[in-house]
């Protein structure tokens, strides 16, 4: 398994150090989380690009989310100045695709709870076989890697649904309206975290 050259660019021992200096996590739980990121990519699922941030967004989500990227802005070298501002420098270094900062206009979606696989399929961003096979993948991993991981994360890497477009569904799901990414973004991670 080959490292995409765009990913080289990362400085992963400043991600660490920064989690660390900060009090979040130390430099063990780092380790174990850059491994358990390996391991998921080591399975090699088809359609499943699963990054670092997906992984630290799915297993640490007692973590504050502008704290994870921070973590992920010190890793680049770069300041920190808002999180849409780390994308758009993530986009700019040609990192990430400039689709991840992409907006749709939801027309009339739910209102009542529900799952997020099915609110993302509600809202058009996920077809039913791609939650199905989200599902499958979330206990695909955990059987042959023994993790739990959030499945939010699988889908938006399967999909390719905007970073945007995810904190839009979870705002509807959490009832937290969507505003920004710096806005509100933090807000509705830490509703869901708190689930």
């Amino acid at each position: 398994m080959t490292i995409d050259p765009r990913r080289q660019k990362f400085d992963i021992a400043k991600m660490g150090n920064y989690y660390d200096k900060a009090g979040l996590l130390t430099s063990g739980e780092f380790e174990t989380l850059f491994e358990e990121t390996m391991e998921i990519r080591r399975l090699e699922i088809v359609g499943l690009d699963w990054l670092l941030s997906d992984h630290m967004l799915s297993a640490y989500r007692n973590v504050p989310l502008v704290e994870h990227y921070k973590a992920l802005a010190a890793g680049l070298d770069a300041p920190f100045s808002g999180i849409e501002k780390l994308y758009q420098t993530l986009i700019d270094r040609q990192i990430v695709p400039a689709a991840i900062l992409n907006q749709t206009r939801f027309f009339r979606p739910p209102t009542s709870p529900m799952p997020l696989g099915l609110m993302l399929h509600s809202l058009g961003l996920l077809s039913e076989h791609d939650v199905q096979r989200a599902l499958g993948i979330k206990e695909l991993i955990r059987l042959q890697t023994g993790q739990r991981i959030a499945v939010g994360q699988i889908f938006r890497s399967l999909a390719n649904i905007s970073v945007i477009d995810f904190f839009q569904a979870l705002g509807i799901q959490t009832g937290v309206a969507f505003e920004s990414l710096d806005g509100s973004a933090p807000e509705i991670f830490e509703r869901v975290a708190q689930r």
